[in-house]
Parts: C-alpha cells; structure tokens; sequence
C-alpha cells in the first residue's frame, strides 16, 4: 500500500517543465547579482547624500563618544600641570 501524497507529489512532478530548474537556477543568479550590487553602491550613495545634505561621518546618527573622551577629574584632585609640572 503506498502513501497517496506520494503518488500525488510524482504526478505533479511529471507535470512540471523539464527546464523549470535551470530557469529557477538562472533567476535566482540574477537576482543575486544584483543583490551584490545594490549592496556595493546603494550603500554608498545613501552614505554620499546624507553627507551632502548636512550628515555627520564622525558621529553618524547623533551618536556620542563619550567612551573615547578623557575623564575629569575628581573635584578633590588638582588638575594634571599641578600635579605633573613640565621640566
């Protein structure tokens, strides 16, 4: 006794285009190409126009580096040219 669905799944089949796969292969090619080059340029450009009109590259988005900054002193200690005076 064999499974209906699998009787169904080979009528279908044999229903299909020969050719169906290497179409599908073909577009899915294409389609990836230009995938890869939207993502080269698209990028970009965008970057390129937000630049234009007014953007910041250093510190996209508003960003803040306060990591990067030196920090202050605490209020009891005296500043570094006290503290480590040039000879």
């Amino acid at each position: 006794m064999s499974n209906s669905l699998k009787k169904l799944e080979e009528e279908r089949e044999k229903m299909l285009p020969p050719e169906l796969e290497s179409r599908v292969a073909s577009h899915l090619g294409s389609i990836n190409h230009w995938g890869d080059m939207a993502e080269l340029f698209v990028s970009g450009t965008v970057s390129t126009m937000a630049m234009l009109f007014g953007g910041d590259r250093a510190n996209p988005a508003g960003k803040s580096d306060r990591w990067r900054e030196k920090p202050a002193p605490p209020d009891n200690m005296p500043p570094d040219d006290i503290q480590n005076p040039k000879k």
